[in-house]
């Protein structure tokens, strides 16, 4: 962090106590008039590039940041009052150089049961330098911007790392939410400590830490704190449309031979929202146009299109009254924009509408040139892949290859995290 911020961070981090555990320092919600006052840098204003002091031959800007990282400012770290305090520097400070689809393996630190808490501990980084605007044409690019002056230009974005729901296979979030035998809530011990990867690696304990988590999320994510042994699933049209109507309990859907609970992955979403959008609020004064990009590769054992009306009833509990406008990227499912404008409260629209200027960089409408645009790498919970992946395989691969995020992000970091 910079200015006053980062002598605020560090008080913290020198008054937490005796304890001697590797623990998140967290510290109160500021007002965004405090945070205003405290950093001025952290006012991002994403309508206008900036000149940086990088010089135009410099050929690799993730290398350049993550030489330095202890120069940028840290991401913050939003965490719903459900996660233990101790797992959140373990998530972010212990996923693996990278995971491409892959999530627990024997010997890592991050179970799957740890990765779907991670879905409700979103890090963002309030001021990010990208040094071209993203776009795909059958692969992620970000073309970067003119050098002016014999320097590069670079727009202030902020970009949060929240941990898409996790369904690339049956090992996070469908294993969360499945209807199994047995499946009564409990919260976990106020003491609770993340198990070390030579304790998870005995597949007896792994077993009854991995019951644990799952039971812990049962216990806040169910109006019942269980789940049934069975029930009547649901058709994908009735599903949706009862979804449409704000119905969150009593609906269940079958796929790939299990039956899920929507009413816990609707309270996951929205709760990870929830926190997402208090903390925009905190870090953005001036207001935000919010982009959201679904990932198809987190959809392969639930319908996309399930996701996107579960992110959408989200969206409509909410109401973020510093959101200006939502661009929705509508690769796959333009009704959701339709269903958003006719009930939100700002503008939406289709995401690559906003970016029609001069080489399909961003073109804000006037009156939201001051405001800050809020991206999302799309992380998952498991590998460090904004810092490890090329620019072409992925959205968190190119923003991490042409943008200071994966500095911001640095797994040496003591991150501030937030309880919303």
């Amino acid at each position: 962090m910079c200015g006053d911020l980062s002598r605020l961070v560090e008080q913290t981090k020198n008054a937490r106590g005796s304890e001697g555990h590797e623990l998140t320092y967290s510290f109160a919600v500021m007002t965004a008039q405090e945070l205003a006052r405290r950093t001025p840098s952290l006012l991002t204003k994403s309508g206008e590039l900036v000149t940086t002091s990088l010089p135009a031959t410099v050929s690799d800007v993730r290398k350049h940041f993550l030489e330095r990282y202890y120069e940028v400012d840290q991401a913050v770290v939003g965490v719903s009052p459900i996660v233990p305090q101790a797992l959140v520097s373990h998530l972010l400070s212990t996923k693996k150089d990278g995971a491409l689809k892959v999530k627990y393996e024997k010997g890592d630190s991050i179970t799957n049961m740890e990765g779907a808490m991670h879905t409700v501990v979103v890090p963002i980084a309030p001021h990010v330098l990208i040094f071209g605007d993203h776009r795909y044409e059958n692969e992620h690019r970000v073309p970067l911007f003119p050098a002016k002056n014999g320097h590069l230009q670079a727009r202030p974005v902020i970009i949060s790392a929240l941990v898409q729901p996790d369904f690339e296979n049956h090992s996070v979030l469908f294993d969360l939410i499945k209807l199994d035998r047995n499946a009564v809530g409990e919260p976990l011990e106020d003491n609770w400590q993340p198990a070390s990867a030579e304790k998870k690696a005995n597949p007896k304990f792994y077993i009854e830490y991995e019951k644990s988590l799952k039971q812990h999320m049962i216990y806040h994510f169910t109006t019942a704190k269980a789940l049934p042994s069975n029930a009547v699933a649901l058709s994908k049209e009735d599903l949706i449309a009862r979804i449409r109507e704000g119905q969150r309990e009593g609906l269940f859907y079958q796929t790939h031979g299990s039956l899920l609970s929507i009413e816990m992955l609707l309270n996951i979403v929205y709760e990870q929202q929830r926190v997402e959008h208090k903390l925009l609020h905190e870090l953005c004064p001036n207001g935000y146009a919010y982009t959201w990009d679904p990932p198809a590769i987190f959809a392969k054992t639930i319908d996309s299109d399930i996701l996107d009306e579960v992110w959408a009833a989200a969206m409509l509990r909410l109401t973020p009254t510093r959101l200006k406008l939502l661009a929705f990227n509508d690769w796959n499912n333009a009704n959701i924009i339709v269903r958003l404008t006719l009930a939100m409260h700002v503008p939406v629209v289709a995401k690559g509408s906003l970016f029609l200027g001069h080489n399909q960089s961003y073109l804000p409408p006037k009156q939201l040139r001051d405001c800050a645009l809020v991206l999302h790498s799309n992380s998952d919970a498991f590998g460090q892949n904004v810092e490890t992946e090329i620019e072409f395989t992925s959205l968190d691969g190119a923003l991490g290859a042409k943008s200071s995020l994966a500095a911001h992000l640095h797994r040496a970091h003591k991150f501030p995290a937030i309880y919303l």
